[in-house]
């Protein structure tokens, strides 16, 4: 596991978080890409938390699905995962397409990662 944005994603990675993201109140949060799967999970005290699933397109990342397990539900874990993606996707030269109503909602909410969504067909 190589930590990024240093270097290019290796099939299972550490997604470069701030110091802030890998700690929750009892345990520590990590967030990995895991290519193979086509997805980003987050752990908490090494126990799987949740994931975002993307598809991948040329120069595009479309994230669709969010899931944090319940009984983390609530503790800020969803942001953290689409925060450790959306830093990938930018590390990475990728676009987004925010097809989950979660990732829409966080990007409509932090205007730094507004530049991220890939332009539509039709839109100016």
């Amino acid at each position: 596991m190589d930590t990024l944005p240093t270097m290019a994603l290796p099939t299972y990675a550490k997604v470069a978080l701030s110091p802030e993201a890998f700690m929750n109140d009892k345990a520590s949060v990590v967030v990995t890409h895991a290519r193979a799967n086509s997805r980003y999970e987050i752990t908490t005290g090494g126990a799987p938390a949740g994931f975002l699933n993307y598809r991948q397109k040329p120069g595009q990342l479309e994230l669709v699905h969010t899931e944090i397990d319940p009984q983390y539900e609530g503790q800020g874990l969803a942001a953290q995962l689409v925060r450790g993606a959306l830093d990938d996707a930018r590390a990475s030269g990728h676009k987004i397409v925010p097809s989950c109503s979660y990732v829409a909602k966080f990007v409509e909410r932090h205007p730094d990662y507004q530049d991220l969504v890939a332009a539509q067909p039709g839109s100016s």
